[in-house]
């Protein structure tokens, strides 16, 4: 009886062994259909409307034109940039191009093929995790979970499916380091290392730590340095080869994540109280000295089996904590590891599981008051709502909490790792939460409250918009009552353009592409001459003056994103003569078309046909933003004054802006002769982050200044006086909060009462500019 008992048992062993064997594979298989099914159906109807924008645009450039990516410029300011990541993704996106033409693929087929290797990264992750799992020696159904915890998991589907970010790319590379390393293919390891971040830099992160993990379990040191740097470095230089041969702007796209702060860490709530600079400063010391203190305080267990999954999580988490750039994509890069790490760890720690959830919840409460600024929506490719928080009081204060929420996780977490338990208590005490708070607040004090900036009902009430492509994109000519009444309801618009506009104008023709010749542009539509027109009667029909812009400064092409900004080359490649130290010299004379004429009067001339074509009640003479600051600066200005009123008649208004009040009042007074109106330059708050010759003037000084002037002015030129709003410029890349600019309107509206100009308004301010009532 008992030998027959022995190979029965061993069968019903095997056989309960294999059922159980096929029953998590067939478990896997659902798992991974399913993941795969949502992902699949998501992808070709949704994409981050900036983002994607990006990943189309630049498989067109890199495909159809002679254009290098990486020397694109930016929009300054601008928090997200053009394309900043090594070249693999950008090879994949002119195959998805090439793929496009070739088979005639429609915008979403385009959009699924663009988003299938980061599904596929998606599912191999898991795999790996899995695989990572079992060789560990983990249960099955640990390794099962883990598996699902990440195909399922909502943060990484929506990242990879929805948002369309390739986050998933790399880290895939990461977990197959991690699974190269624990089975003892240490350069395989370091290679896989390097491909991902020829993906996406994040990975080189590991690759110092990796080779001294290689030196403390017995590599020589000369084979760790020569080798495994030729293994790590070698898949980003090959991929990099064609841009190597101008290496200042690849390389400064390559870093430009670290120039601006994340959206989804502690350095959130600290960002309006500190300079970039300062935060960059702080956050690269801190990462630096606490990288190196996790290294050498973990030197003796570099040689246990399993610490390459602590080091690689320790050191993720430590970047998470420190770094000025985090965004809610990195997220990706966490999870998995988080996963391994809770998996492993003995008595799995109650406070690493609370952690996941933390930072899962957040993540999708972030993305969720993200959408209510950033479309999801292919219809909206290439359109930002706004760069920050908008009058969507709740929305805002969401994503400030979810952010401080992950950040102070990530202080936690670290702490951990860096078993600096006392200071975590503290951290976690009265003292780190009550300064938790004190930031909290104090940044959510500097939100736009709901009802935004209250401007006064004066008279004159004029938006500057930044471009006529900062609020009428897709060929739409007209604002509705909510667009009005979100740019304080003014009663003149300006619609600028280039001089090169003015200078190449000949007659009116419906189907001229007015594009190159306008500051902004962020989507894809164009703005023709007929478009204009409509505008211009549009807007008129609403009771709203619009008034013709004149950039006046000799600016070049901008190529930004592939799109041309302002335009001044006829200007300068024929008639440099009238250039002086960067600025245009009106009363020089030109010589076109074998006649003499001063340069005032030819542009005179074409402002006149343009306001008659088009219909314009009025000129707006537009400075650079640091305006009119000196005497000659007015004198090279007052032809063009002189010669506009005598061409356009005194039926239409005529503006000269951003004057600086602190000219002598006779030349002020002159110029005042000429104009309907005289905006002056009112803001300290610009006057600190642009100009330090400036930056000593506060609210108090230019008050006491326009007291001044009204004493040495007629008094009836006061109500030629207006004072500056400074809001937003999205190419220049400032912002003035919205406490800031409520004070200043509050404290010149009594001063000033004829009224004010706002720059810019647009479509991406991130507050409301509300009338006041009455």
């Amino acid at each position: 009886m008992h030998e027959v008992d022995v190979p029965t048992g061993y069968i019903l062993l095997v056989t309960s062994s294999w059922v159980d064997l096929m029953r998590n594979k067939l478990l896997i298989a659902i798992l991974t259909a399913i993941g795969l099914a949502v992902r699949l159906t998501l992808a070709p109807f949704t994409g981050h409307g900036w983002d994607m924008y990006v990943w189309l645009k630049s498989g067109e450039l890199f495909t159809y034109t002679s254009y290098n990516i990486y020397e694109i410029s930016d929009i300054a300011g601008f928090p997200w940039g053009f394309y900043a990541y090594p070249p693999l993704w950008l090879y994949w996106l002119a195959a998805a191009q090439a793929l496009r033409a070739l088979l005639g693929l429609e915008i979403h087929l385009h959009v699924f093929l663009i988003k299938l290797p980061i599904i596929l990264a998606d599912v191999i992750t898991g795999l790996l995790l899995y695989r990572l799992g079992k060789k560990l020696a983990l249960e099955e159904k640990t390794c099962v979970t883990m598996y699902a915890l990440f195909i399922l998991n909502p943060l990484v589907i929506f990242i990879s499916s929805v948002w369309g970010m390739f986050d998933s790319v790399a880290t895939l590379f990461v977990i197959l380091s991690l699974l190269l390393l624990t089975t003892g293919h240490e350069c395989m390891s370091l290679f896989s290392l390097g491909v991902g971040a020829a993906v996406k830099i994040y990975p080189a992160l590991f690759f110092p730590a990796l080779l001294i993990y290689l030196h403390e379990n017995k590599k020589p040191i000369r084979e760790v340095l020569i080798k495994g740097s030729a293994m790590f470095f070698s898949p980003l230089i090959i991929s990099s080869l064609p841009y190597l041969s101008s290496p200042g702007p690849y390389l400064s796209k390559i870093f430009f994540h670290i120039s601006n702060v994340g959206q989804f860490n502690i350095w959130t709530l600290i960002k309006p109280f500190l300079s970039v600079e300062w935060i960059s400063i702080i956050s690269t010391s801190l990462l630096v000295f606490l990288y190196g203190y996790f290294i050498l305080k973990n030197l003796k267990n570099f040689s246990k089996s399993g610490f390459q999954l602590r080091l690689f999580t320790g050191l993720l988490i430590i970047f998470l904590a420190t770094s000025m750039k985090v965004n809610v994509q990195y997220m990706v890069w966490l999870i998995p590891l988080l996963l391994i790490d809770i998996a492993t760890k003995k008595g799995r720690s109650r406070e690493d599981v609370i952690s996941y959830i933390i930072i899962n919840t957040v993540g999708l409460v972030f993305i969720a008051a993200f959408g209510q600024f950033i479309s999801f929506d292919l219809t909206s490719l290439g359109r930002v709502k706004s760069v920050v928080v908008s009058e969507n009081f709740i929305a805002g204060g969401l994503i400030l909490t979810s952010s401080a929420i992950a950040g102070w996780r990530f202080i936690l977490m670290m702490l951990d790792h860096l078993n600096l338990t006392n200071v975590k208590k503290v951290m976690m005490g009265k003292v780190g939460i009550s300064l938790l708070l004190i930031l909290f607040i104090l940044s959510l004090s500097l939100f736009p409250s709901p009802a935004g900036i209250e401007l006064p009902q004066s008279k004159v009430r004029i938006a500057v918009l930044e471009s006529a492509h900062s609020v009428f994109t897709d060929g739409k000519t007209y604002l509705d009552f909510d667009e009005v009444d979100r740019l304080g309801r003014p009663n003149i618009i300006v619609l600028p353009f280039s001089i090169d506009f003015f200078n190449l104008y000949d007659r009116y023709d419906p189907e001229l592409s007015l594009n190159k010749y306008m500051k902004f542009r962020i989507d894809t539509s164009e703005l023709k001459a007929s478009d204009l027109r409509r505008i211009v009667s549009n807007l008129k029909n609403e009771g709203i003056r619009v008034t013709l812009g004149v950039f006046i400064a000799p600016e070049q092409r901008l190529v930004s994103y592939g799109i041309h900004g302002y335009s001044a080359d006829w200007l300068i490649n024929n008639h440099p003569e009238v250039l002086r130290d960067g600025k245009i010299q009106f009363g020089e004379y030109i010589n076109e078309s074998g006649v003499e004429t001063r340069y005032s009067t030819f542009v005179a001339k074409k402002i006149r046909d343009i306001v008659m074509d088009f219909g314009f009640d009025g000129v707006y003479i537009l400075t650079e933003p640091e305006g009119i600051r000196t005497v000659k600066d007015l004198e090279a200005l007052l032809p063009l004054l002189v010669d506009v009123r005598k061409e356009v008649g005194d039926d239409k208004v005529l503006f000269i802006d951003r004057v600086d009040p602190f000219l002598s009042a006779p030349a002020l007074r002159e110029t005042l002769n000429h104009v309907d109106y005289l905006v002056i330059h009112t803001s300290p708050w610009i006057d600190g982050m642009l100009y330090g010759t400036r930056a000593n003037r506060t609210i108090e000084t230019y008050q006491l200044r326009i007291r001044q002037l009204k004493n040495e002015l007629p008094r009836d030129v006061w109500p030629k006086l207006l004072y500056t709003v400074y809001t937003l410029d999205m190419t220049n890349g400032w912002l003035t909060p919205a406490l800031e600019v409520q004070l200043e309107v509050d404290s010149y509206s009594g001063l000033l009462e004829s009224g004010y100009a706002v720059y810019y308004a647009s479509n991406y301010l991130p507050y409301r500019l509300k009338l006041r009532a009455s």
